[in-house]
């Protein structure tokens, strides 16, 4: 079975990461963001667009970010279980060295991951695969739409509680569940 998954706030804690350097180096108001205050996908919400993007910015961003609990245990599982799986992950052109930060943050807690294997692409619906695990309502939506036999599942976070369809709150809980999923009928 080919699954698609997504490597920001799947495979790792980006979203964790941005609060932690805001709240220690941005933050003016001195109150502290957490990840359950960010409802809003692109953190507008809470943290002002210019800082998000000068912290992304940071040729290091991706140094201080941490996998997801299970993520790299569930990634091997996987692997080792046959499925094809795919990395599939937006790259924004307008944040420098971003691609060479995230292969080096694969290529560091995921050493045995074939990189013929992570695609970037801000159109997730363009790559066919059986199964799509993400955060992000405005991928699930579209991959939906273009592939009505795939199962899409969220990682539950706060930024796409309404999302209707599959979730899941952990990697302990999104392998198992890829385990029930019939290849033939996706």
């Amino acid at each position: 079975m080919r699954i698609l998954i997504d490597h920001d706030e799947v495979i790792c804690g980006f979203v964790e990461r941005m609060v932690d350097v805001y709240n220690g180096y941005y933050n003016e108001t001195g109150a502290s963001v957490s990840v359950s205050s960010i409802t809003n996908f692109y953190f507008s919400d809470v943290i002002p667009k210019p800082i998000v993007k000068a912290i992304m910015r940071h040729g290091h961003f991706y140094d201080g970010v941490m996998p997801l609990p299970g993520a790299i245990d569930g990634m091997k599982r996987l692997m080792e279980r046959g499925h094809e799986v795919i990395i599939v992950t937006t790259i924004l052109s307008s944040i420098p060295g971003l691609y060479e930060q995230k292969v080096e943050w694969i290529e560091r807690y995921l050493p045995t991951f074939d990189m013929d294997d992570f695609v970037t692409t801000s159109r997730k619906d363009l790559v066919a695969g059986n199964v799509l695990f993400d955060d992000a309502i405005h991928n699930l939506e579209p991959y939906r739409d273009a592939h009505p036999a795939a199962v899409c599942i969220a990682m539950d976070r706060p930024w796409n509680a309404s999302w209707i369809g599959s979730r899941v709150a952990s990697w302990d809980e999104f392998v198992p569940f890829v385990e029930t999923i019939d290849p033939w009928s996706s």
